[in-house]
């Protein structure tokens, strides 16, 4: 199993604020297969955070993303 660099950190919060926006515009779209596949990204993405806050110790956590509201 591949292991989560730490110094990516920033990038995979990156990529989880972005997929939080485009989930709300294809939301808005009412583009549903768009929808189902960023949702899964999300599931993805917040199981990669999991296996990574288990690595490190418990001082070390990660930011709380909300998403976009225009």
């Amino acid at each position: 199993m591949l292991r989560l660099d730490l110094a990516r950190e920033p990038r995979l919060l990156e990529i989880e604020t972005n997929t939080r926006q485009r989930l709300g515009e294809a939301q808005r779209m009412q583009w549903l297969g768009e929808v189902a596949g960023l949702q899964e990204s999300l599931r993805h993405i917040a199981d990669k955070k999991q296996r990574a806050d288990q690595s490190v110790s418990p001082k070390t956590r990660w930011p709380t993303v909300r998403p976009a509201v225009p």
